[in-house]
């Protein structure tokens, strides 16, 4: 690697760290109480930006700047398309509309941080997966994009009963996991599923080795989980909340020992 390409990646590295420090710092602010009660409005907005940041940079140190936005885009069109469909029709998640809470919504449906949201579990859950499948297999593509999608899903378990309660959208017709319909989960795991199975299939895409660079999309993963968890705790969700940790854990334990021996799909 040349000096300047040397220069780049530390930069970019540095950028991340602080990008995972603002995040917590805001997160612990909100969370805690400490920020002004009007932070409490735009916190939410504010974290996932920082989040989407930190995502889309470690993608572009990782896979360069061109793969980094062929993937965001995939995760972009797939995610806006699933939620449009699921909200005009409810085939997809169940019923549901989401609230003027998120701000300005695409074609008056899905808020535009829905898509950003998605591509920060959908990367870290990818780079997850990419090292624990095995490097063999004719299915490899199609299982490291399953792997993924169950790590993405168990997100949720947390997630949408926590953001139901705090009024950013509606399940119309409730459901049997905490008011949540149970196949919004699968919806969950096919939207997921699509996006990495459609960035797997368009290249031979071969991530950076670095001991920073495998563990940060773990350590993504694993704040995004804990806030979300602390988040569900705090507004009586206990059950949620538990949900969430067991679900998450696992797959967060995986992916770090599996970054931490260096292995590479």
């Amino acid at each position: 690697m040349g000096k300047r390409k040397k220069t780049e990646a530390a930069l970019l590295n540095a950028l991340i760290w602080a990008l995972f420090l603002l995040y917590f710092l805001v997160a612990a602010g909100l969370l805690s109480g400490v920020l002004p009660h009007g932070w409490r409005a735009t916190g939410l907005p504010v974290l996932t930006l920082i989040a989407w940041g930190t995502a889309l940079l470690h993608a572009v140190a990782s896979l360069g700047g061109w793969a980094a936005a062929l993937f965001f885009g995939i995760s972009f069109a797939i995610s806006l398309g699933m939620e449009t469909l699921g909200v005009r029709t409810g085939l997809v998640y169940g019923a549901y509309h989401y609230t003027p809470k998120l701000g300005f919504r695409v074609f008056g449906l899905v808020p535009v941080l829905i898509p950003l949201a998605w591509f920060v579990m959908v990367y870290p859950g990818w780079a997850m997966a990419r090292r624990i499948v095995p490097k063999r297999g004719a299915l490899q593509k199609a299982v490291v994009a399953a792997v993924g999608a169950f790590a993405v899903t168990a997100w949720d378990l947390a997630l949408d009963p926590f953001m139901v309660k705090r009024g950013y959208w509606v399940w119309e017709r409730g459901g049997g996991f905490f008011g949540v319909p149970l196949h919004n989960f699968a919806g969950w795991w096919l939207t997921v599923f699509l996006i990495l199975a459609l960035f797997e299939a368009v290249g031979q895409w071969k991530p950076r080795r670095g001991n920073a660079l495998s563990l940060q999309p773990v350590l993504l993963y694993a704040v995004m989980g804990f806030t979300t968890i602390w988040a569900a705790l705090q507004n009586g969700l206990s059950g949620p909340a538990l949900a969430g940790a067991f679900a998450m854990l696992p797959w967060a334990l995986w992916g770090w020992a599996s970054a931490r021996k260096g292995e590479e799909a």
